[in-house]
């Protein structure tokens, strides 16, 4: 049961040991058992710009120590807004691809974790960073989108600027015409969009379409989240699925796209048929006929 002193504590002894942040830092990293409480409390829950200001100056000359603190101490909300985590990025962008591959199957260790990417957005090389993220957290994950780590990067809040928006899909149709070869990477970019992006799904689309009109790669694509809930009735999501088809076959125009017009109707009649499976099922059940 180690007992740390406050990170605050070692600015006045600075003057009397110049290697003071080194020891104590190595210690705490070293000691047995390395348990994220112990960090955290080390950290003084560094939430105020006076605190974090003193820490970034302590450990000047000592960021990786400070890094390793940090990852260390990750998931005991220390760092309110991730305030620190945005410093330490913007001095030390290696530290991102840490962080993001901690993360990686460790989502809510942090209560931050939505507004770091927002202020992530915000920076002038967001581009290389959210790209480090999607690679670390989701790029890689057997073909399939993690929904927390996709929540994270993509997930839009009431809070979200337009501006953030804006660069977010900007971001994503970059992303589509680098990987118009690789169906995994498509396949796992249209998944997010299904999910995060649902009413702008046809600009994607036809992004796409831009790009190739290979009526293989459109059948690949997931037009639906790859996960869903629902209270009471089914119905209502399965016609939202047929509208959206109806839609997006209105809006392919022209006989470059005759075969996807004919998958979409296929698709479309699948769901047509499956929502009387289900009407008829939740009337058996809801009479209690089943």
């Amino acid at each position: 049961m180690p007992d740390f002193p406050s990170i605050l504590c070692l600015e006045k002894y600075r003057e009397y040991d110049a290697k003071i942040v080194k020891k104590v830092s190595e210690i705490i990293i070293d000691s047995p058992p390395q348990n994220s409480f112990y960090v955290a409390k080390f950290f003084n829950y560094a939430y105020q710009e006076t605190t974090i200001q003193i820490i970034l100056d302590l450990f000047l000359d000592e960021w990786e120590l400070l890094a390793n603190l940090y990852l260390l101490a990750i998931g005991e909300h220390f760092d309110y807004n991730g305030t620190l985590l945005i410093e330490l990025v913007k001095r030390h962008n290696s530290f991102w691809k840490q962080i993001t591959q901690k993360l990686h199957g460790n989502m809510h260790r942090t209560s931050y974790e939505h507004k770091v990417f927002e202020n992530i957005w915000e920076m002038d090389d967001y581009k290389e960073l959210i790209q480090i993220a999607y690679d670390n957290m989701l790029g890689d994950y057997f073909g399939f989108m993690v929904e927390h780590e996709g929540a994270a990067i993509f997930a839009n809040s009431q809070e979200t600027s337009g501006f953030i928006k804006k660069r977010k899909k900007e971001w994503i149709k970059e992303y589509i015409g680098k990987n118009i070869g690789n169906s995994n990477n498509l396949r796992m970019i249209f998944d997010v969009i299904a999910t995060f992006f649902v009413s702008d799904k046809i600009e994607f689309l036809k992004e796409l379409m831009n790009y190739t009109k290979d009526i293989e790669i459109f059948k690949s694509i997931p037009l639906f989240a790859s996960s869903s809930s629902w209270s009471g009735s089914e119905v209502p999501l399965i016609e939202k699925k047929i509208d959206f088809l109806s839609n997006l076959i209105t809006s392919l125009k022209g006989t470059d796209f005759i075969e996807h017009r004919a998958y979409l109707k296929e698709r479309k009649n699948s769901y047509e048929s499956y929502k009387q499976d289900i009407l008829i099922k939740e009337y058996l059940e809801n009479g209690d006929i089943a």
